[in-house]
């Protein structure tokens, strides 16, 4: 028979548990079990023991532990120790429409030549409750394409993409393709999601499935603080992007967005970097870590004036007049 598994890391999410189980185990109009398996990530509070708690009183849930740091080991444990057909990542601080994992699993079981699906998502810090889904546009309609659209599309801009929350997969999904990335926490998600929409067929429901719930301590709210988002990136990029394309450099398209992400990031980071010496250093850096990629010499010249000289208008100089040059965009057809 059948069987979804619904994987929730934790991380001092003690406030969380509960409700999180709740949103799970009040799915309506599922036809097919549930297992649910909760990681804790080294809480220090009771985070363990309260979903521990749960498990005691309901066969559906399991509960492991997972000492390396980050919800990419946390999901990849999760994984490893589930056993359902169908995957399905939560997030114990987000909260999930009560219709929502049904909608996702009947697009698979009725289109077996898609290796995945996802729904949209709405940001919001008032609960799931305090929505009127009347007001929210919807409608249930199916959008089918193919490898690799939703790849391109979510490289080329990050803001279309949802959210582990918002996906639901095979199972051979992971066999085949591996598991979340650990040398990027943070944004492994998106790096896992960009090579799915490369390599595999893709569905989108035009249906919220979950509201991603705003909160100061929320993990991505805390790193946004202290990290600018070039900075942020760049983890991705060279752990996840150039080793796909140094792997796959028939992906012409894929290639073309890569390189603007690489000239533009480099720039910036450079840019927000205080003092001669450290831009220095953190420029001969950037050059190592995009080997054997290379910059073009003129750009590369050009990045030892943003070194010199701390101004705006040579980055901007650099981002909209010179890259241009070097790279084109690409037009994502359906």
């Amino acid at each position: 028979m059948e069987l979804i598994s619904v994987i929730i890391p934790l991380y001092n999410a003690e406030l969380f548990v509960e409700k999180a189980y709740s949103f799970i185990v009040n799915q309506k109009r599922l036809k097919i079990p549930i297992e649910i398996i909760f990681v804790d990530n080294n809480s220090k509070d009771k985070s363990f023991e309260f979903a521990k708690n749960i498990s005691e009183i309901d066969a559906r849930v399991q509960v492991y532990r997972e000492k390396i740091q980050g919800a990419p080991a946390a999901r990849n444990t999760g994984f490893l120790k589930s056993k359902g057909d169908f995957v399905y990542f939560f997030d114990v601080d987000d909260q999930l429409f009560d219709d929502s994992i049904a909608s996702l699993v009947n697009v698979l079981i009725e289109n077996q030549n898609y290796d995945a699906v996802f729904g949209k998502l709405i940001r919001s810090d008032n609960n799931i409750e305090l929505l009127d889904r009347k007001t929210l546009k919807e409608d249930s309609k199916i959008i089918f394409n193919k490898k690799p659209y939703w790849g391109l599309l979510w490289f080329q801009d990050l803001s279309k993409t949802v959210g582990p929350p918002g996906f639901l997969y095979r199972r051979a999904v992971f066999e085949e393709l591996g598991m979340y990335n650990t040398k990027i926490p943070g944004s492994e998600d998106t790096a896992l999601d960009i090579k799915l929409g490369m390599g595999y067929n893709i569905a989108k429901i035009n249906k919220y499935i979950y509201l991603y719930f705003k909160h100061p301590n929320a993990t991505t709210t805390q790193t946004k603080k202290v990290k600018s988002r070039a900075f942020m990136q760049w983890p991705r990029i060279i752990h996840s992007h150039i080793p796909f394309y140094l792997e796959n450099r028939y992906e012409k398209e894929y290639y073309e967005i890569l390189k603007i992400k690489i000239y533009a990031s480099i720039a910036k980071m450079i840019h927000t970097t205080k003092g001669v010496k450290q831009r220095e250093e953190i420029r001969q850096n950037l050059l190592k870590d995009i080997q054997p990629m290379k910059l073009p010499v003129l750009l590369k010249l050009y990045t030892q004036i943003l070194v010199l000289i701390d101004n705006d208008y040579i980055l901007k100089f650099y981002l909209y007049y010179l890259l241009p040059f070097y790279t084109k965009k690409v037009s994502i057809k359906t």
